[in-house]
């Protein structure tokens, strides 16, 4: 959520349990968010983002360009898109140290196949666990996506498979009051 707050009309927010964002004002949850051009795909908990490629930020209503869904925001419209194997094979391993003891580690691995790299895989998975900046505080956060994509001259198909899995204990509660 931190990337999405670059664009001015957006606040983004984050408890040890939930992501936020708000456009224009307009609360807009994980079930508004597209992924891959397709409406609700994430919820409203704390959100992986290991497996993402860019996010892109409509303001102001975005029915003209995605068309009516089931639930959207009059504030605007997050569109995600997941990584895709690119031209060149990658092997990426990153570890991570934060909060009061919190180790993170990622692992994301992609590549082309076949004449002129018509079939591509890409594999992210995450391990996060450990306290988080509150005291007894405890996060766990496990998951895989896999994307497979096949590009031809005239077409472009794409396939996303995850499985995500959290687990927090003595997490923070928060109330926030408006006038």
């Amino acid at each position: 959520s931190a990337v999405l707050s670059l664009d001015p009309s957006v606040n983004a927010s984050a408890t040890t349990s939930y992501d936020q964002v708000t456009i224009r004002g307009t609360a807009v949850s994980g079930y508004q968010m597209y992924l891959n051009d397709v409406p609700g795909m994430f919820a409203q908990y704390k959100q992986a983002t290991n497996f993402l490629e860019s996010a892109e930020i409509i303001s102001g209503p975005g029915t003209g360009y995605t068309g009516t869904a089931y639930h959207s925001s009059p504030g605007g419209t997050v569109m995600l898109q997941s990584k895709r194997a690119q031209a060149k094979p990658n092997r990426d391993v990153t570890i991570t140290y934060s909060g009061r003891g919190s180790v993170e580690e990622k692992v994301d691995v992609g590549e082309r196949f076949g004449d002129g790299g018509r079939y591509g895989v890409r594999i992210n998975a995450l391990h996060v666990d450990g306290e988080t900046a509150f005291k007894n505080d405890k996060f766990t956060q496990n998951n895989i996506f896999v994307n497979l994509d096949q590009r031809t001259k005239n077409s472009e198909t794409n396939l996303l498979l995850g499985y995500l899995i959290n687990h927090q204990v003595g997490r923070q509660k928060a109330l926030s009051f408006r006038s």
